[in-house]
């Protein structure tokens, strides 16, 4: 491993350029440079942290992406039915990995 932590940060529906220190074109001074804290951190320590964005074909709902981030799976329209009612994710996903391995693993709403 070449860290000892790390934290993942999933903020659902944010814009990207809200974050982004590269404004699209043409930029918008309502949604360019909003939030700067994460872009700060990134770039004060470079070699900790990144940002990146993710773009999402539709159907969009919150728990296709999550598990498509943790799985690296590609969400289905099956998995629009559990969006309110989801409890687990059963195929293998980086969270089981390290639980597996013995790591702490804490997840926060």
């Amino acid at each position: 491993p070449t860290h000892k932590r790390a934290v993942v940060l999933v903020i659902d529906a944010l814009r990207f350029d809200f974050l982004s220190p590269h404004p699209p074109e043409p930029p918008s001074p309502y949604h360019h440079n909003v939030l700067r804290l994460p872009q700060e951190l990134t770039a004060a320590n470079p070699t900790h942290s990144f940002l990146f964005e993710m773009f999402s074909d539709p159907p969009t709902t919150t728990l296709q992406r999550l598990k498509g981030i943790t799985t690296g799976s590609l969400p289905t329209f099956i998995d629009m039915g559990s969006n309110f009612g989801g409890s687990s994710i059963s195929e293998d996903s980086f969270i089981g990995q390290l639980q597996a391995a013995g790591k702490k693993v804490g997840l926060h709403t």
